[in-house]
């Protein structure tokens, strides 16, 4: 992944996103976390995957579990 600048970054780092990354946490699952913000799961990982985009490293570990 490509590191890009701060201003790029921020387009990324919203209030929701935020919000998804807590609940990623306190859930520990994207299912889970999904529904704890209102999301379809598809959205929660295609936000996760903007941002580790943006921020050219990975800031979930994923699983099959």
């Amino acid at each position: 992944m490509r590191s890009r600048s701060p201003s790029q970054i921020a387009l990324h780092l919203d209030p929701q996103t935020l919000r998804i990354l807590v609940a990623i946490e306190d859930y520990s699952s994207f299912s889970a976390a999904a529904a704890a913000v209102n999301l379809v799961p598809s959205a929660v990982s295609r936000r996760i995957h903007e941002l580790e985009s943006a921020v050219g490293l990975e800031l979930v570990k994923r699983s099959s579990r």
